[in-house]
């Protein structure tokens, strides 16, 4: 199987879209067939003065890193949260928490991600990145936070 892909479709659950969505697919289910963490990113599609909220599901880093960086596109990320299976949270099951950044850690010639979730959790995908020095740390993702988004604590820690 190909390493950069996110669902697995089946033609049987394809559900014609017809003329509307040139060029689109929907389907009834599809199947996950890996237990990597993934991201669920709520958007602002704009299109002249009309705008619509949507969503990406997304696989991969890289990814993530280009959809916020995107000027070509009239996209605006709401929020993003973690899709992260139970053996990264801890809790044995599949988990959406709201992510605030994600850093890689240099460990021995490879890196490692730690995702630093709202609720002030750290999920560490190598438990050596618990140890690195600051040297080691680079932030590569930080998701937007809006105004309503804030608590009162990190409200008054804006100003």
């Amino acid at each position: 199987m190909p390493d950069k892909f996110m669902f697995l479709t089946f033609d049987h659950a394809e559900v014609p879209m017809g003329a509307l969505v040139r060029g689109g697919h929907s389907w009834r289910y599809v199947e996950y067939p890996t237990t990597y963490p993934w991201f669920h990113v709520a958007l602002i599609e704009f299109d002249g003065a009309e705008h619509r909220s949507t969503t990406f599901y997304v696989y991969d880093l890289t990814d993530l890193i280009e959809l916020a960086d995107s000027t070509e596109h009239q996209l605006q990320i709401e929020r993003v949260l973690l899709v992260s299976p139970g053996h990264l949270n801890g809790t044995g099951n599949w988990q959406m928490d709201e992510l605030i950044e994600i850093a890689k850690v240099g460990l021995e010639g490879r890196s490692s991600l730690v995702y630093r979730l709202r609720d002030g959790r750290v999920l560490f995908e190598d438990e050596r990145s618990r140890t690195a020095d600051a040297s080691q740390i680079q932030v590569v993702f930080v998701s937007p936070v809006s105004p309503s988004m804030l608590g009162p604590t990190d409200q008054a820690a804006k100003r």
